[in-house]
């Protein structure tokens, strides 16, 4: 073999029929001429690449290239190249710049803004807020009319009425104590005249159902009939002083005793009928109220109440205060105290059962009432005002 050195600085290997002749370089690819005799000086270069292909885990020198220059660039390149791991450093910057810019806008900006000399400096001591008066605009006209709705449903809340307010301008409220009873009722114009007391208006086609504090903003303005049911073993009664005795005095009675002793038991209220529904396997206790008008721009409340009647000690009269105990520990009505206090004088209500007809009107909105000369009043909270209102339901 006749080892030289090409033009372009490479060592090249030919045979030795080649000498003398004009050969191909295999690194550039141009034309060189083959020395008749090899260079000498060149034998370490070729042991040297000899050694790296016996040895690949020897590395090249710098400077010198034992291979083709494209294809040790290629390889080089397809070796080098992971996206996994360009992809994880590209998540490490955004992470820092997040880290960066959050740390900047918490602590770094606010020393350079002015500070804000008026806002309140806090006190070690807790101090009651103090309420925000709402004002007026002088210029009445100057509040747009979407204004004005939120500020006739604030002034509503601010007059009383039912906690949290009323669903429209209009609409039925049936309320019972206890609470969750259900609700039937239907138009009086589809009940036949002859609706007696062994009759229910469930059976009746037309009949609608719901529950008790529920609000019925959509109800078509009509004149109904409704009755409120609650089961005689509810929960709730069950917690009623004599309560047993009185189930079992109805359990076997005659319907019109049934009636009877469900009056003596129980508070009055503007029911009109008083109902014991003995279905199989159960008991019903129910209120019927006719004649209930529902009208545009009106809201029409029915207050259920089965609550037991106590008597007081001495004199005529519910005793009130012994019902407070049953009542929800949640007030549901807000109005004027000095206003309903004046009521409460003007109907002759005891001075001494003043404060248990106020909680009463307060947790269920109404309070049934008996003065010294045996009348017997409800008295009732207005849902969408909070206005006080009276019914003379009869002399005990």
């Amino acid at each position: 073999m006749i080892e030289f050195r090409a033009e372009c600085g490479h060592a090249v290997r030919a045979k030795d029929r080649d000498a003398g002749r004009v050969v191909a370089c295999p690194y550039c690819g141009k034309e060189t001429s083959v020395p008749d005799e090899h260079d000498d000086g060149l034998d370490f270069l070729f042991q040297e690449v000899e050694r790296s292909a016996e040895h690949p885990a020897i590395q090249e020198k710098p400077g010198r290239s034992w291979a083709k220059p494209g294809s040790a660039k290629r390889k080089r390149a397809t070796r080098d190249f992971n996206p996994f791991a360009i992809i994880l450093k590209m998540i490490y910057a955004a992470a820092l710049i997040i880290i960066v810019v959050v740390v900047i806008q918490k602590f770094v900006v606010p020393l350079f803004q002015p500070e804000d000399r008026s806002r309140p400096v806090a006190s070690s001591s807790p101090e009651r807020p103090t309420p925000v008066v709402e004002q007026e605009p002088s210029n009445p006209e100057a509040v747009g009319s979407s204004d004005r709705p939120k500020r006739e449903d604030r002034e509503k809340r601010m007059r009383g009425g039912l906690v949290g307010g009323m669903e429209g301008e209009r609409g039925l409220y049936v309320s019972s104590m206890p609470a969750n009873a259900l609700v039937f009722y239907i138009p009086e114009s589809k009940v036949s005249s002859e609706l007696g007391l062994h009759d229910r208006i469930i059976r009746l086609k037309g009949c609608q159902r719901t529950e008790t504090n529920v609000q019925l903003p959509y109800i078509t303005p009509a004149t109904y009939v409704v009755e409120v049911q609650v089961q005689w073993n509810h929960a709730s009664l069950s917690k009623y002083p004599d309560y047993a005795e009185f189930r079992r005095s109805i359990q076997h009675a005659p319907d019109v005793d049934c009636r009877r002793r469900v009056e003596q038991y129980f508070l009055p209220d503007r029911a009109d009928e008083v109902l014991v529904d003995k279905t199989e396997g159960q008991v019903l206790v129910v209120r019927r109220y006719r004649g209930v008008e529902v009208r545009e721009n009106h809201w029409t409340t029915v207050h259920a109440v089965f609550l037991p009647k106590v008597m007081m000690k001495g004199g005529p009269g519910f005793d009130i205060q012994s019902i407070t105990g049953h009542l929800p520990r949640r007030e549901s009505f807000m109005f004027d105290v000095e206003h309903v206090n004046a009521e409460l004088v003007y109907y002759r209500v005891p001075a001494s059962q003043h404060d248990a007809v106020r909680e009463v009107l307060e947790k269920i909105g109404t309070a049934p009432c008996m003065t010294p000369d045996r009348r017997i009043h409800v008295f009732e909270i207005g849902v969408e005002d909070g206005v006080f209102r009276e019914w003379l339901i009869g002399r005990g």
